[in-house]
């Protein structure tokens, strides 16, 4: 997912103006973490024989004979309070977030397809509603671990939660016949993680480090190990001042799923958001529909405070979050989805800021070629960030209190030719709602062009810098 990219620098009109966007191939696969794999899978072959005290069918059979978890709210979220843009439509700004654009046919489909709700139930989320990080404990249970979920169960002879499910009875076997990992550790186990393979940066950032944030003094304290599956992840959580030995690193095996199971003794602690009165959120059950995303409508409201916990990691100077004074322009640079005319959108960008004397220096980025830590301080720097929808953008979730979006998502007729199934149009990090944490969110339209070719919508994007210099003016007078 992440290409390694030559880093170019040159000057632009608008001051210093740094650049990486020309792709090369992407990294090779690390020979540690086939290593680690290696190991795995040899433990887990030996751990098939150490599960006789709970099998799969009493594991999975949560139907019958079994006791809910009691789950401790430990922090609470109270309600966002709604910015409506649009009165009729009381998705927008909810939802989904406020498209910019000069053309009113595009805003009128915008809202056409958004805002009727009997076209339109994909996300059931809301940012409305207040909500919990809880934990339950499971003495002596298993879980299923997959890349990427269809269904996830914790349970014990005596108890269970399903904890997230994207399908109908179709996936009801998904729990038989998986390689068993036992462990003698007590386990925390962030439940909304997932990592499909290609993209475990992004998700890492949107699916785990922010829950992972919210457990940081637990683990600090405590003895569970958090259970991560990635050297990222722990690289992450050692940094901010996690122990080593409170990380449990099991990597997937090569059928991207196992059971993880504790010894009776043992205990998996599992993390999950809820609405602080003990029962589930909402989720989509049927097949067609989302698995549950209430857990990215925490990334931003946690993420000032993870970004300034890793800023004082990284020794950075205190007071660089009140002095941002930089556009960070991120590159989707891969040829997948590739947009032709990125430079264009960066030169329109850059005459946007010089037009309307604005202070902020302009630097273009590919993220894919940077370290986690260098994106951190790129981000940590920025008072507004401009990318299309994707793995860049996700680096959102290391922006500091303030910060500002502008998000390229594709139109309708884009998204069925490079994002068919059960996604709807406009794709955005807002994701139900998340977005609304955030004091300033636009969204602009890439689309197709005359020969084919994937293109950003320039006179848009400037409309949305023109507006986000007005919010900032807003901000100064008030």
């Amino acid at each position: 997912m992440w290409p390694l990219l030559a880093l170019l620098h040159s000057q632009s009109i608008a001051g210093r103006y740094v650049s990486d966007s020309d792709p090369l191939e992407g990294p090779a696969r690390g020979r540690e973490l086939v290593q680690v794999r290696q190991e795995v899978d040899r433990a887990t072959q030996t751990a098939r024989a150490e599960v006789s005290f709970i099998t799969a069918s009493t594991w999975f059979d949560v139907e019958t004979s079994k006791q809910p978890l009691s789950w401790q709210p430990f922090r609470y979220f109270p309600a966002l309070p709604l910015r409506q843009p649009v009165a009729s439509c009381p998705n927008i700004g909810r939802q989904y977030p406020e498209l910019v654009s000069r053309n009113q046919s595009i805003l009128s489909r915008y809202a056409s397809i958004v805002c009727d709700n009997s076209r339109n139930s994909s996300f059931l989320t809301d940012p409305t509603v207040p909500l919990t990080a809880e934990l339950a404990d499971l003495q002596g249970g298993c879980i299923n671990m997959n890349r990427w979920h269809s269904r996830m169960l914790a349970a014990n002879q005596t108890h269970s939660v399903e904890l997230g499910r994207t399908c109908g009875g179709a996936c009801d076997q998904d729990g038989l016949n998986l390689m068993r990992v036992m462990v003698d550790d007590d386990v925390l186990v962030i439940t909304s993680t997932e990592l499909p393979a290609g993209m475990e940066y992004q998700h890492m950032l949107m699916d785990f480090l922010p829950p992972a944030w919210t457990v940081v003094k637990k683990l600090k304290k405590g003895t569970a190990k958090l259970l991560t599956h990635i050297p990222l992840q722990r690289e992450i959580m050692e940094f901010l001042g996690v122990p080593k030995e409170n990380i449990l690193e099991l990597p997937f095996p090569k059928e991207n799923r196992f059971l993880l199971c504790t010894h009776p003794s043992k205990t998996l602690h599992l993390w999950r958001t809820g609405r602080g009165d003990g029962e589930p959120l909402p989720m989509k059950n049927e097949i067609g529909g989302f698995t549950d995303f209430w857990h990215r409508l925490l990334d931003f409201r946690v993420a000032p405070e993870l970004s300034n916990a890793l800023a004082k990691s990284a020794n950075l100077d205190p007071w660089q979050a009140l002095a941002a004074r930089q556009v960070t322009f991120l590159h989707r640079c891969v040829e997948r989805r590739r947009l032709v005319n990125e430079e264009q959108a960066l030169a329109v960008t850059s005459k946007a800021l010089i037009e309307a004397k604005q202070p902020e220096e302009l630097v273009s980025m590919c993220a894919g070629r940077r370290t986690w830590l260098e994106q951190f301080k790129e981000i940590r720097k920025s008072a507004l960030l401009i990318g299309a929808h994707g793995g860049s953008l996700a680096n959102a979730v290391y922006a500091r209190h303030g910060t500002g979006i502008i998000e390229i998502v594709n139109s309708p007729e884009a998204h069925n030719e490079t994002e068919p199934g059960i996604w709807p149009p406009y794709k955005s990090t807002w994701y139900g709602g998340a977005g609304a944490a955030l004091p300033f969110f636009r969204v602009v339209l890439y689309e197709r062009n005359a020969a084919d070719e994937l293109e950003i919508r320039t006179d848009d994007l400037e409309a949305a810098l023109y507006q986000w210099f007005a919010y900032k003016a807003d901000l100064k007078a008030g």
